[in-house]
């Protein structure tokens, strides 16, 4: 159960849903159930969760803890008849009485009461935030069948498995090319970009082991995690690069911190010529002239490339570490 910011334009909308089930003191209204008169209860309703990435997109809906929707995932099998607006009367009462505002468990219970005809008041204990199963770092027994769950850690984004098979499509896509895709690669998926940039965001979370997730203008790439990059060296023989020089790695901060930025830019901020330390760059893949610029009697501005991020273990230019307050 989430809470999501709503305009009255998608609210209605959303009310004519026929995906949508009215619950807890939506169904209760709808019920005519006497509800008090001087709180606003949001409008609450279940969702099927192969649908919720749907309807958040379709509604542009976003979390917020203050709205006035709340949504309700129910995994498959739906529960409920086909075109049923409203909950039964029993699991709106339960809805009531599993809530936290203190009037409406009163009238949830009571309800319960009259539907279930005990004569008694039920023994009530909330029941638990439903979880996802998480693997143990030590497996015991035998293997549970089929592909490894990925987890997502990140607790604000939408819970939904959608992502998940979205994510694991990617994976098998990048793996199949053997180098970079570009974003547009949502055709190939038959899904959205926004249930792209959704499931690169579930692969920076929980990314396949041994590997990490590049993201470099609009091309998505899977490169070896940083904490095996020895070792994939040693087996095909590698030698390390030459370390840097410091004035190299100040031009190469410059770049990744100013892009886009000039040749003349980088020198001002130095104040010292950096031609040197720019060509050591350039050599190493590390920076280059970004292609939409220059020529013509313009300047040439530089920028980082995936190189760049691979070398320094990066997803994105976004896992920079912040400025220091000092610069």
């Amino acid at each position: 159960m989430r809470r999501f910011g709503v305009g009255a334009e998608a609210l209605v909308g959303l009310l004519g849903d026929a995906r949508l089930v009215l619950a807890g003191p939506s169904a209760a209204r709808a019920l005519s159930w006497p509800l008090p008169d001087d709180v606003t209860w949001p409008v609450e309703a279940y969702v099927p969760e192969a649908s919720l990435v749907d309807v958040l997109e379709r509604y542009e809906l976003e979390p917020d803890p203050a709205s006035d929707l709340v949504l309700r995932s129910v995994p498959e099998p739906w529960p409920f008849p086909p075109h049923l607006r409203v909950v039964p009367d029993l699991v709106a009462a339960v809805d009531l009485a599993d809530g936290l505002a203190v009037e409406l468990a009163e009238l949830g219970r009571s309800r319960v009461v009259e539907l279930v005809g005990t004569g008694s008041e039920p023994s009530w204990q909330r029941r638990p935030q439903r979880g996802r199963p998480v693997r143990p770092l030590i497996p015991s027994g035998s293997p549970a069948p089929g592909p490894r769950r990925l987890q997502i850690a990140a607790a604000d984004m939408p819970w939904d498995d959608r992502a998940e098979r979205d994510a694991r499509g990617l994976v098998a896509l990048l793996f199949v090319a053997g180098g970079r895709l570009r974003r547009a690669v949502a055709e190939a998926l038959h899904c959205s970009l926004a249930r792209v940039a959704r499931a690169c965001d579930f692969l920076r979370t929980s990314p396949p082991h041994g590997l990490t997730l590049l993201e470099h203008a609009d091309h998505v790439e899977l490169v070896t995690a940083p904490d095996c990059g020895k070792i994939v060296e040693g087996f095909l023989n590698v030698a390390p690069p030459e370390p840097l020089s410091q004035a190299a790695l100040e031009v190469l901060a410059i770049v990744a911190y100013e892009q886009l930025v000039s040749r003349a830019d980088i020198g001002h901020i130095r104040g010292t010529d950096s031609s040197s330390a720019i060509d050591t760059l350039l050599g190493r893949g590390l920076i280059a002239d970004d292609a939409r610029y220059g020529g013509r009697g313009r300047p040439a501005f530089l920028v980082t490339t995936d190189r760049f991020l691979q070398v320094f273990g990066l997803g994105s230019l976004a896992e920079l570490p912040p400025r220091s307050s000092q610069s």
